[in-house]
């Protein structure tokens, strides 16, 4: 028969066709990626998501070593409100005293500070502050102004570029350091840096601008520069202050901007700056200052209300903490350089080729997906290469979107014709055999030539039937019955097929339907799918009697049973020159769903399954445990379990117990078990299932068996 088996690829002669067809489109869309690089509004929110990747490149990539000698001492929420510190602390600490008055702190605190650190040996201290206006009591700013000049090139202050509204215009002014601190002139003279990092439309710091111009602050902040003044130094970065201080001409030949490379984000975790002022602590924790010794300590906001968190690629973390990573990334020369200014046109273009000789060296659709999802992680794991080895930051996106998008178009031109081929093979076969076949033949040919000639297969078998539908038909008008009952098979069928179901067949009022035929999607989840279907065609079957009631019509109840097992599927029926097919199935199982669909008038409840389906349902429904029985024409007893509700559904009162009351049953301890069941009654569940138990087990005890195996024998179907 192999040559009957139709080969799942193109043939050659359409293959080629395809690869004339697709070959525009593919430009086609390799053109419009181009231009959208080449257009502002489209290329900035390419840009965008450029970003999204490198910054997953910071997090995870190399990070710049943490050193050792930067501390950062935190004006955390305990230093501002010092409601831990201990009287006598404060009575010996002039500084405490001064912290405890207000914020910000008065001037004196810092000289103080300053004088400590130093004393301990401190190399570097810098002070994430502005001091730009002059401190209330002028003695104040004369202290610290004493310890800048005591500690010139040593102690670093800050200056901050802000904008504000004047007159309906924004502008850009220096908030320095007043005079009363640094002096005249005392700008350069004592090393103070500018405080910001500029961001560029997403408000992420990224980047440090190591010099910086007003007019050039103000082309940043306001998106267009004042007229610039020749005569005006540039500032440095405070970073670049530091740098300079501990390693001279460290900061030489910095880009414009220049790339941060950050440490870890769990790096310069900050010491409460009132620690300091605490001698006890001053002891113990740092061990009478020599914890300073040789080292730049960074002093800098961390309180809530203060609000100096800067959002990096990292997360937020605080103003200074940020200080700490850029002062770290200049002494290790970690910076990063963009990529080159061809890197999107190369990228494009290695993209589209490599999907077109996809297209055309690779025949197979999911071969060919494979090879574009291993291309596009291969290069985003070599651009991450690239970032950790080589300081590079190029982004993936732009060859991953030509490869993909051009690759995905040849596959969809690949896909059109075979689907179109597809179409007129189905509406052929479907003339001749169901349409559940038919998709199965299309997607699997050589399989379905098993299904065919019969084959085991697992299968969900679900029976239902409607109770005494044969006496209602004969009180109705043959149109009426015709009617309402096509209105419950409308729904029946909906929630078979809603839940991956096929209808084998009708019988009378009765459906057949089977998981695991046509489509299997497990053995589990078929006889999940089956009982999904089962619940949802309870739940159609109150609405219809609702809305039959409504109408003056009788109203429908239906037993439902549910059984997994191995059956022979196949497809039969009549062959040439009548042809009429059906895949149905046959066997034990089959007949065993029949039963169990019977076992429901005999316990008046409406929904059972065997203990074959209930093994596959795990927690997905509460169950009640109905009987262990011999069905009609079976020597082998079943374990049937009537089904509630679905997870979540609230357990009846009485159900513990009348479970406790089976269990005894099968024991065989039967006074016990009508015990168990006259309470379960009692409780609230004294319903037709639990009323056949009490029956039985008041005649076996008052005729006991010889022999006891727990097992009903259905003596009817």
């Amino acid at each position: 028969m192999s040559e009957q088996r139709r080969p799942n690829t193109l043939s050659s002669e359409a293959t080629t066709s395809t690869q004339w067809l697709i070959l525009p489109l593919m430009l086609a869309v390799a053109g419009i990626l181009a231009v959208a690089y080449s257009v502002g509004t489209t290329r900035r929110a390419l840009d965008s998501r450029d970003r999204v990747v490198l910054d997953q490149y910071h997090r995870e990539g190399r990070k710049t070593p943490v050193r050792d000698d930067i501390v950062i001492l935190g004006i955390d929420d305990v230093s501002i409100k010092l409601d831990s510190v201990w009287p006598e602390d404060l009575e010996v600490s002039q500084a405490l005293q001064q912290m405890q008055q207000r914020y910000p702190y008065p001037r004196r605190v810092w000289a103080l500070l300053a004088d400590r650190l130093f004393q301990a040996g401190a190399k570097m201290v810098f002070l994430d502050l502005t001091f730009s206006k002059n401190d209330p009591t002028p003695d104040d700013d004369r202290l610290l102004h004493e310890a800048v000049e005591k500690y010139s090139g040593k102690l670093i202050l800050g200056a901050k570029y802000d904008k504000f509204q004047a007159r309906g215009m924004s502008q850009v002014l220096l908030a320095a350091p007043v005079e009363a601190v640094v002096g005249p002139g005392g700008m350069a003279k004592h090393h103070v840096g500018y405080l910001n990092f500029f961001t560029y439309g997403d408000d992420v710091v990224r980047t440090l601008m190591p010099r910086v111009t007003a007019d050039k602050a103000e082309g940043i902040l306001l998106g267009e520069a004042g007229p610039p003044n020749p005569l005006e130094q540039p500032l440095p970065h405070v970073t670049i202050a530091l740098a300079e201080g501990v390693q001279p001409g460290s900061s030489q030949n910095l880009p414009e901007p220049v790339a941060i490379r950050f440490c870890d984000s769990a790096s310069y975790q900050e010491v409460s700056l009132h620690e300091v002022f605490v001698d006890s602590l001053w002891k113990s924790n740092f061990h009478d200052g020599a914890v300073f010794k040789d080292k730049i300590v960074m002093v800098g906001a961390f309180a809530t209300h203060l609000q100096d968190f800067q959002r990096t690629p990292l997360g937020e973390i605080a103003g200074v903490q940020l200080h700490a990573h850029t002062l770290s990334a200049l002494m290790a020369g970690e910076f990063l350089t963009g990529a080159p200014w061809w890197w999107i046109v190369a990228s494009l273009g290695t993209g589209f080729i490599l999907a077109w000789v996809l297209i055309v060296a690779v025949r197979q659709p999911f071969v060919i997906l494979i090879g574009l999802v291993a291309v596009t992680v291969s290069v985003y794991y070599g651009c991450a290469w690239a970032f950790d080895e080589l300081g590079r930051e190029v982004s993936p996106l732009p060859f991953g979107l030509a490869l993909n998008l051009c690759g995905l178009t040849g596959l969809a031109g690949n896909y059109y014709l075979k689907l179109r081929e597809s179409r007129k093979l189905s509406r052929f076969l479907a003339r001749y055999t169901s349409p559940e076949l038919v998709r199965e033949m299309m997607r699997d040919r050589e399989g379905i030539y098993t299904t065919l000639k019969g084959r085991k297969m697992m299968v969900a078998v679900l029976f239902s039937d409607v109770r005494g539908f044969t006496s209602k038909s004969e009180q109705m008008e043959a149109s009426d019955m015709v009617r309402q009952l096509n209105e419950y098979l409308n729904s029946m069928v909906a929630a078979v097929v809603q839940n991956r179901g096929i209808v084998d067949k009708f019988i009378g009022d009765a459906v057949m339907a089977l998981w695991g035929t046509v489509n299997s999607d497990g053995d589990e989840e078929n006889a999940l799918n089956a009982v999904r279907a089962a619940m949802a065609m309870r739940r159609s079957l109150a609405k219809l009697n609702a809305d039959w009631t409504n109408r003056g019509m009788d109203t429908f109840q239906f037993g439902i049973g549910i059984h997994q097992a191995e059956v022979v599927a196949g497809n039969i029926g009549s062959d040439s020159p009548h042809e009429k097919m059906d895949l149905t199935v046959i066997g034990d199982g089959v007949n065993l769903a029949s039963r169990l669909e019977g076992v429901t008038k005999e316990y008046g409840v409406d929904l059972v399954v065997s203990e074959a389906v209930r093994s596959k349902l795990g927690g997905a429904f509460l169950l009640r445990s109905t009987d262990l029985v011999q069905v009609k024409g079976k020597k082998v007893p079943t374990d049937v379990f009537a089904v509630l509700g679905e997870e979540g559904t609230q357990r009846p009162p009485g159900l513990e117990t009348f479970e406790d009351g089976v269990k005894a049953y099968r024991d065989g301890r039967f006074t016990e078990a009508l015990g168990r069941f006259n309470q379960a009654a009692d409780e609230g569940l004294g319903d037709t299932l639990t009323h056949v138990y009490q029956e039985r087990c008041e005649h076996l005890i008052k005729n006991p068996p010889e022999s006891w195996t727990g097992v009903y024998e259905m003596t009817k179907k």
